[in-house]
């Protein structure tokens, strides 16, 4: 998920009626190579725990324009 999809998921919700609770999922990290995962021959996990996404993330996690976008919409709600 990126940071464009979080503010533009955070900006419709805001025009609902009031949220009680809302849940954001990343899945930050991941590996880099698919012969790491020997617990499933599963393509679709594989692909997906290899995922460059995977580490995107992880980044979009880690910066400070998204933890405001967080605090802006924690301000908004909680008010």
């Amino acid at each position: 998920m990126s940071y464009r999809d979080v503010n533009s998921a955070l900006s419709r919700i805001q025009r609902k009626k009031t949220p009680k609770s809302i849940d954001i999922l990343f899945h930050p990290g991941g590996i880099t190579d698919k012969k790491n995962i020997d617990w499933t021959k599963n393509e679709a996990f594989l692909n997906y725990y290899s995922s460059a996404d995977r580490r995107t993330e992880s980044k979009v996690l880690k910066r400070n324009e998204f933890k405001s976008l967080i605090e802006k919409y924690e301000t908004i709600f909680n008010n």
